[in-house]
C-alpha cells in the first residue's frame, strides 16, 4: 500500500505528540515519506520537549 504525502500528513496531525508539530514540519516529514522514523522521532520529540 502506498501512501501519499496527504495521507502521511492527515495521520501525523491526529498522533500525539506530531499533533503538536507546526503544519511546516508535518509537511517536511511527509515529505521525505520516512515512516519507519516516524516512532524515533516521536520518542525524542516526547523526551525532549
Amino acid at each position: 500500500m502506498t501512501h501519499t504525502t496527504s495521507d502521511i500528513q492527515d495521520f501525523l496531525r491526529h498522533i500525539d505528540p506530531f499533533d503538536q508539530l507546526s503544519e511546516t514540519v508535518i509537511t517536511q516529514i511527509a515529505n521525505k515519506s520516512q515512516i519507519w522514523r516516524y516512532r524515533m522521532v516521536g520518542l525524542w520529540i516526547k523526551n525532549n520537549c
